[in-house]
């Protein structure tokens, strides 16, 4: 009868919404610090975005996802020089140590924004989510040309 009762009772506040406010959301450990996407070259549909990311989090983490609504694909890649070439590499898996910082910069590692709406240009902003599998954050980055 109790037991009963107590599914009784957890079915009311699931319908009611209450119950999920009693879990909250876990928190996102990557913090991007210092945004920011490289305004695309006219008559390109992709471009580039830096900053700092810092996993404010007591343990590692992974980058698990990014997207923006204004991208058909966001990546994370890393430039290489090979034979004198420079190359950009995705990156499939990025793991930051806690409280540590990986930096977003031009020549190194950085996001790859593909397929832009037209309206990333110098002096707008773009949205952009980053998911660390433990929570998300969003951003809004400014475009600028350098």
């Amino acid at each position: 009868m109790i037991v009963k009762a107590i599914a009784a009772v957890a079915l009311a506040l699931a319908a009611s919404g209450t119950a999920h406010a009693l879990r909250p959301a876990p928190a996102a450990c990557l913090l991007l610090e210092q945004g920011w996407v490289r305004a695309p070259a006219a008559g390109r549909a992709m471009t580039a975005g830096y900053g700092q990311l810092h996993n404010r989090c007591a343990h590692a983490v992974s980058l698990a996802g990014l997207r923006s609504a204004q991208a058909q694909r966001v990546e994370l890649h890393r430039t290489e020089i090979i034979d004198g070439i420079s190359r950009m590499r995705p990156v499939p898996d990025l793991q930051i140590p806690a409280g540590q910082r990986v930096s977003l910069e031009p020549g190194g590692l950085h996001l790859m924004l593909h397929g832009l709406q037209p309206d990333v240009v110098s002096g707008s902003q773009l949205e952009l989510q980053i998911d660390d599998g433990g929570g998300q954050r969003a951003y809004r980055l400014p475009v600028r040309a350098r």
